[in-house]
């Protein structure tokens, strides 16, 4: 990867990561991390995608914890996890179906319908467990459905924005490689 290439992934996952640690603190309960997955198996590689959704769960979690006083029960420690793996899951499913489509838009809906589907499922599961399964009502999953449609919305023209200015980045036609 060439050092300008090498440089705008960096200021693309630094917006990522920034956009979460905001969007932690301001949305707390309801991040989108599909959302975030999606983008991620969009535009960055295995490695890369794997990481900052890691890092962006892990950001979270600090802001969550340190920031807005999360209680330390296993309740909570519980749904912690379950959003980790319901990340890194919702990006691996992403990135798989992100590799199977060639029109940009159309694969980036399907990435992240997907990776929706894919977090709420896992984050249902351990739902159904903690006895909060009545969380997963529609009228709360449209919610965060919308949430995650808009931030994914926001931080796609972002990134479109990105390579405008930085050409050298996936360029729009490629927005999904």
């Amino acid at each position: 990867m060439g050092t300008v290439q090498h440089s705008n992934t960096l200021i693309w996952a630094g917006i990522l990561a920034a956009a979460t640690l905001i969007g932690s603190y301001g949305l707390a309960c309801i991040f989108p991390f599909a959302a975030v997955a999606a983008l991620a198996a969009l535009t960055l590689d295995w490695r890369n995608g794997a990481l900052l959704v890691g890092a962006v769960w892990l950001g979270n979690q600090a802001v969550g914890y340190g920031l807005l006083d999360y209680p330390v029960d296993s309740y909570s420690l519980s749904r912690g996890v379950a959003l980790g793996v319901g990340a890194i899951t919702a990006f691996v499913v992403a990135k798989a179906v992100a590799g199977r489509w060639t029109l940009a838009w159309p694969q980036a809906l399907l990435a992240l319908a997907a990776a929706f589907v894919t977090q709420q499922g896992v984050t249902f599961i351990d739902a159904v467990f903690s006895g909060s399964a009545e969380n997963y009502a529609l009228p709360i999953v449209g919610q965060v459905a919308l949430n995650d449609a808009l931030w994914f919305a926001g931080l796609a023209l972002v990134k479109l924005g990105l390579d405008r200015i930085q050409p050298a980045t996936v360029r729009p036609t490629q927005f999904v490689r």
